[in-house]
Formats: C-alpha cells, structure tokens, sequence
C-alpha cells in the first residue's frame, strides 16, 4: 500500500499492459497527481508522472471514464495561471481523452473572456456549441485584431460553430475580408533575420523567401514558398488556405444543412482563385529556373533551411488547389471557364508528373463541369487508367476511385461510356482488394453493364482469381528483378499473352482466353506455377456474390437477343473455371440457378438453343455437369410447350423426347453397374452412394420430363410408357422411389385428358411468387395411389 502512495515512477507504469488499468486504479493515479501539483507542480516527477498518465490514457484499448471529481481538478488546474503551461497543455491532452463533452465547470467560466484563450483548445476538441456560441463576437474579434496567441484556437472555434448558423453574414464577411489579406498580402520581403554561425561568432543574416525550384519569391507569398523564419502573416496565410475548402463548403456548398443567409463574395472568391493558380504555377517550376524562365540558385531538400520543397508536399497542395477550384465552379458556375483554362493547362502540361490523387480530381472536375465547355472526358479516363493503374495498389488510392466512380454513377452513365469501357482496370482493385470492396462493386456491377460489355463482363467476373494471381504474380516479379533485370518483367514473362489479356485496361475483347487449346495450355500451366493465397481465396469468395448480382440485372433489364448471345458462352464456361473446388462449386450453383430463371423469363429460348441443350444432356462424359444437365431436364420438361412457347412445334417436341429417352436408358444401364463402366473396380463407398443418389434425382426429373411430354403430344405418349415400362422392370437396380414415379406417369398418360390437366398445365407467375401458398403435406402419389389399386393394378404392363 505504501508503493502505491508513493510518487508513480515513469519505470511503474511502462511496465504495466495497456489493458490493465481499472478505473480504481486511474482515479487514485489522478487524485495523487492533483495533489502532487497542488503542492509543488514544477517538480520533476509531478511532470513525469503525468506524461505517464497522458501515455497510459492515449494508448488504452477503451476510453477511461474518470470521476466528476478528477475531471473538474483537471479543469480548474487548466484554468490556474500560476501554473506552467506544460503543466496545461498535459492537462488539456487528459481532458480531450476523459471527456466525450464539454465539462460543466469550462462552460461557467466560459463568460471570463480573460480565461476563454486558454479553453478554447478543449473546446473545440470536446465541440463545446454553448461556450462557443455565446462567445462568437470576441472570437470574431481576436480574427480581426492582432493577437497571434489567440488567433490560431479562434479560427476552428468559428468552423464549429459555422454550421450552427450562430455567425451572422456580416461577421462573416468580416472574416472573409481578413483571411484574403492573409492569402493575397502575405510578405515575401526580407524583414525576417536568422542567426547564422560564422569564424567571428553570430551574426543575423535576411530571411530569404524562396520558391519551390529555390529561387527568390517573385510573387506573393504561398503555402509552397518556404523561409527560415515564418513571420505571423505567413503562418496565417498558410493557415487559411488550410480552412478555405472547409469554409467554403459550410457556408455556400453544404448539401446536408445548406445556409440560405450568405452570398458567396467576388472579392473573397477571385482571391482564392488567384491564391490556386499560384499555387498550381509553383507546382510546374521545374528546379533550377524561376518562373520567369531565369536561373534560379539551388539550394538544398526541405528539412534544411529554406530549401527546395519535396514532391509530396507539392502534391499535396496541387490536390487541395484543385478541390478549392472544383468547389467553386460548383457555387459559382460562371467561373468555370476561367478555372476549365486553368485546369487544362496543367493537365496538358503535367499529365504524366500529376500524383494519382491531383490525376483523378481533375478527373472529377472534367467529368462535372466539362460539358459547360464542350469538353470531352473519355481521353481524360483513358490516360487516367493508363498512368494511375500502377497505383491502385495503394489502399487510400483505392478507395477514392472506387467512391469517386459510386458518387458520380449517375453523370458517368448519362453522358459518358466509361464503365463500359473501362471496368477492366477497375476490377483490379477488386481482385487486389477482395476483402475490402465486395458490396461497392456489387453496387457497380448494373453500371458495368451494357449491350456491348455483357459477354466480356461475364468473363471478367468468371476470370476474377486468375486476374488476382496475375496481379500478384506481376507484383512480386518486379519487386524482385535486380535494377535492369527484365526476365521478371511481366512484359518478358513466359505468361505475357495471358497478362496482357487478364491484365488489360480497357474493354473490347471479343474472345476467352479459354477459347483456343493454346491459350488454355497456357492458362493451365499458369495454375500450376501460382499458389492460393488469400488474396486469391477472397477473390474466388466475392465473385459468386457478383455473378448473381450481374445475372439478376441482366435477366431484368437486358433484350432478349443479349440474353440468347449469353446461354452458350454458360455452357461453354461451365467447365472453365480457376481450379479452386469450392470456388467452382458456388460458381456452377449460381449458373444453373440463374439459366433456369433465364429460361422462366424468356422460354423461347430453349427452343433457340435446343441443340446445344440436346447435346449437354447426352454428353455424359463430364461429370462436373451432372447438375446442370438435371436442371436442363426439368427445363424441358418445364418449358418446352406451345402454351408456353408458340415456336415449340411437335417436331421440336419430339427431338428433345429422342434426347430424353436415349438419356433415360443410358442412366438405366449405368444403374445396373452400379454408375461405373467398370464393375470391378474397387470404388469408394461414398462415392458409389453419392452416384446412387445422383441417379435416383435424376431419374424421377427425367421420367416427370418424359411424362410431360407425352401429355402434350399424344403422338409419344405411346413410346414414353414403353420406356416407363421398361424402368419399372428394373426393380433390382433402380431406387423404389423412382418406380413409383414411373408407376404413376404410366397411369396418367393412359388417360390424356387427366395426363393433360394434370402434366401440361400453363406456366404460372403466381406459383413463384414469395406469396404463392404450397400444400407441402399432399402429394400426387398420395392421390393416384387409391385409383390404382382401384383399378386392380399394383404394376402395370403395357406390352
């Protein structure tokens, strides 16, 4: 007990977990830290145990909830001029991470306009409205005056309480008139001294302002203008043209609590205008010359007194410049003309220079406010993929694209083709980020979507975990070819065919890559040399979930003739799938589940496509299409009618009933071996089960096809009892369930009129409806069941 009442060292509680702490514990470490500073709060260890604490507090899992007590000693601590400012700033860190609100007691003393500097930082931070909202005209005041200490807290005070509405428009012009004196007037002379170190001792040297390329500022003075010593004037000017996209777009561009009292003033807007092109301007100086052409002084990298400025920090305030632009173009549309030149200019002169995030905001401003200019975007989207698609690796990046091209869906697709055209760079953030970006490209895919695109979309979302391999493979190959090494480059890869197909960055490919045996051998020894990462495990998991989302658009919305285009191209991709068991599995459950809803939706199409189907359902020889060929069977059966479909005639009636009954007898005779060629084989069990079990389903949906048939065409209802005769003859082989289907489709089709009523009816909406009501306690052999042993037949025979 006695350790604990002592002053806690800093080696105490470095070695305590993050996780640790109950609130016990920090209120008796806060209680003892008050009284520590109480009595002697320039000590060093009252200062240690403090950092201390700040550490502990930052660094904890959740936010600790201290008592009344220790919040408001925490206040009237920061509120004690006698103490040292270390001392408040500590305390102020403590009170950001305790409090979720502003404290009772700073909102009684926020009347003390002598006290309200120093509050104004927890304030803002715990978005304190009363004290600020009571307080508006001194912070308006301290803005207008010279008073650097209270300046820089007043500013973000004013954010907060802008949105508010509580800062009329004539304090805001106010504001406005100042801030444009800081950005247009900022001095770039000489009046700041340094202290430079020479043989004779000290001595002051000017403080010169330079410009990014290291030459003498010319022109007034900007975020990218950098001197030894920043003058009050300067650090302000930075400062608003930090604020200035914030404070435009609260005031006059708010689209959730827009302000209906304010007008967006000339002066203030030519200013920041102007403030952006010269910004933009010092963005192109290249180094070594000024901007008026003469040669500048080098000086030396940023970090270094005066120096040139790094490419990242020009970056930065390029992207912030264009964002203050576009922002204005969108409050002030008769100045889009004027920034359009601007903006053009530097792409033109810039393009291949721009970092990703500039490229892709002029992206945004060409597509939003091109056509007040006649300008035509799609060559801006070409070179945007083109350059920028090496960066779609970066997740920042990433996510801007793809919330760039969600929020402007709607402009895109009414007045540009670019999702069409350029959703395969687009599905390389998918396959880079599979775990990250599932439900935005679902919400992308009807946008993807298009008469020309439908097929290759198809294969893309099909082909989405080779593109990922690819993309991987690609990735490390140059991460580790040795500088001017090019056996790794992609470009000389043994696969180059297939990166250059998988990897492309604009649509129009007519055909797969599975097409041809060549490209295929190419694809297979493709899997062989990448492995399953989980890079690739989350691709193969997302793409199902898009398959669907792709098919349920398509099936609703698209023609008829893009949808017919689209059967073989299932059938031919049935097979041809990334070698992943699962992945295939849950790719082959959506095909089937949505060929049958395309044809519910347009039954005229297995009629078009009927020899291909006929062709499916007699080729045995793959048994990855055991499920798609029982569901085709159902479908003929389902659909193949001339209630439903005028163009099935009885010759086409008669060509799927040759199909079906050459497919029923060979599953007959694979019955009696057990559904093996070779009988003495040893087989597995589970296997033999499972081929058992296959077997019975596909029997009772064949023989339902077959009856159905014969119900609709009188002409055949002889030839399909003779086969359903010859199934109830296999007693031995054939499961009981299946001799009972059978049984019952013999009787009915002896009489046509009930096989008619019963096996023929009309196609009914009503029935899939999630409405419909189905008696699942009756059946129809339950029914037809007291009818046969009435009529004295427990089998039949119809020889």
């Amino acid at each position: 007990m006695e350790s604990r009442q002592g002053t806690l060292g800093a080696e105490g509680i470095s070695m305590r977990t993050k996780s640790m702490y109950t609130r016990e514990e920090v209120d008796f470490l806060c209680s003892s830290l008050i009284k520590a500073l109480s009595s002697n709060a320039k000590s060093r260890e009252c200062m240690e145990a403090l950092r201390n604490i700040v550490q502990m507090v930052t660094l904890a899992t959740t936010r600790i909830q201290p008592s009344k007590k220790v919040v408001d000693s925490l206040c009237s601590t920061l509120i004690d001029r006698g103490l040292p400012m270390k001392i408040r700033v500590l305390c102020e860190v403590l009170l950001n991470e305790f409090c979720s609100d502003e404290p009772e007691i700073l909102k009684s003393v926020s009347q003390d306009k002598s006290l309200l500097p120093l509050l104004l930082p927890v304030v803002v931070s715990l978005s304190g409205k009363s004290s600020l909202q009571q307080n508006i005209a001194s912070l308006v005041r301290w803005i207008s005056t010279q008073d650097p200490c209270i300046r820089p807290a007043a500013i973000p005070a004013l954010l907060v309480t802008v949105r508010t509405c509580s800062v009329q428009y004539n304090q805001i012009q106010q504001l406005e008139v100042q801030m444009a004196e800081w950005l247009s007037n900022a001095k770039t002379g000489v009046d700041q001294k340094k202290q430079q170190s020479s043989f004779f001792g000290l001595r002051d040297t000017p403080g010169v302002v330079s410009e990014p390329d290291g030459s003498v500022a010319q022109s007034f003075f900007t975020v990218l203008n950098s001197t030894p010593i920043y003058s009050e004037e300067q650090m302000f000017n930075v400062f608003s043209f930090t604020v200035l996209h914030s404070w435009i777009t609260l005031l006059y561009a708010d689209p959730v609590f827009p302000r209906q009292d304010t007008v967006f003033s000339n002066a203030f807007r030519d200013i920041a205008i102007k403030y952006c092109a010269r910004v933009i301007e010092q963005a192109q100086q290249k180094p070594g010359t000024s901007g008026d052409g003469s040669v500048a002084v080098k000086t030396r990298l940023i970090g270094s007194s005066g120096g040139l400025v790094m490419r990242d920090h020009l970056d930065v305030a390029v992207v912030e410049a264009i964002r203050i632009l576009d922002l204005i173009c969108t409050v002030s549309a008769n100045q889009t003309v004027k920034i359009y030149a601007m903006l053009k200019k530097l792409y033109n002169a810039d393009m291949f220079k721009l970092s990703p995030q500039a490229f892709l905001l002029l992206l945004r401003f060409f597509s939003t406010h091109g056509r007040a200019v006649v300008h035509d975007s799609a060559i801006n989207f070409r070179n945007f993929f083109e350059i920028c698609v090496a960066s779609f690796v970066d997740s920042h990046f990433a996510f801007e694209v793809v919330h760039f091209f969600l929020a402007h869906r709607q402009n895109l697709l009414e007045h540009t083709q670019v999702f069409s055209t350029f959703f395969p760079p687009l599905f390389k953030i998918l396959a880079w980020f599979p775990y990250s970006f599932q439900r935005e490209f679902s919400e992308l895919i009807p946008a993807f979507l298009s008469k020309h695109s439908h097929a290759e979309l198809f294969h893309t979302i099909l082909d989405l975990p080779i593109l990922s391999a690819a993309l991987e493979r690609a990735h490390y190959d140059r991460m580790r070819a040795p500088e001017g090494d090019e056996s790794l480059n992609p470009t000389f890869s043994e696969f180059r065919a297939l990166y250059n197909y998988v990897l492309r960055n604009e649509s129009g490919m007519t055909i797969s890559f599975w097409d041809s045996e060549t490209s295929r051998a190419m694809l297979y020894s493709f899997f062989k040399h990448v492995p399953i990462t989980p890079r690739v495990e989350g691709t193969a998991t997302a793409a199902p979930a898009l398959l669907a989302t792709y098919f349920d658009v398509l099936i609703l919305y698209a023609p008829e003739n893009c949808v017919s285009d689209l059967v073989p191209v299932i059938f031919d991709r049935f097979d041809q799938l990334f070698p992943s068991e699962s992945f295939q599995h849950a790719i082959r459950d959506v095909l089937v589940q949505k060929l049958l809803a395309i044809f519910h939706q347009y039954p005229t199409l297995l009629i078009t496509h009927r020899s291909t189907i006929m062709d499916m359902i007699t080729d045995s020889t793959h048994p990855s299409r055991a499920e798609l060929i029982l569901n085709l069977i159902w479908a003929v059966g389902e659909f193949a009618s001339p209630s439903i479909s005028p163009s099935c005639t009885s010759e086409i009636i008669t060509e799927f009933h040759e199909a079906l009954e050459t497919f029923a007898y060979e599953r007959m005779a694979m019955a009696q071996t057990g559904g093996f060629e070779d009988n003495f084989v040893q087989i597995p069990s589970a296997l033999r089960q499972a081929e058992e079990n296959y077997t019975t389903r596909v029997m009772l949906v064949a023989i339902s096809s077959l009856a159905k048939l014969g119900a609709r065409m009188q002409d055949l209802a002889a030839r399909v009892m003779l086969c359903l005769a010859k199934v109830l003859r296999q007693k031995e082989s054939i499961h009981e369930a299946v001799l009972q289907r059978a049984n019952e489709c013999v009787h009915i089709l002896k009489y046509p009129s009930v096989a008619s009523a019963i096996l023929d009816t009309p196609l009914r909406d009503d029935l899939l409806s999630p409405n419909a009501h189905i008696d699942t306690n009756s059946s129809l052999p339950f029914l037809l069941l007291p009818t046969a042993v009435e009529m004295g037949h427990n089998t039949v025979d119809v020889s």
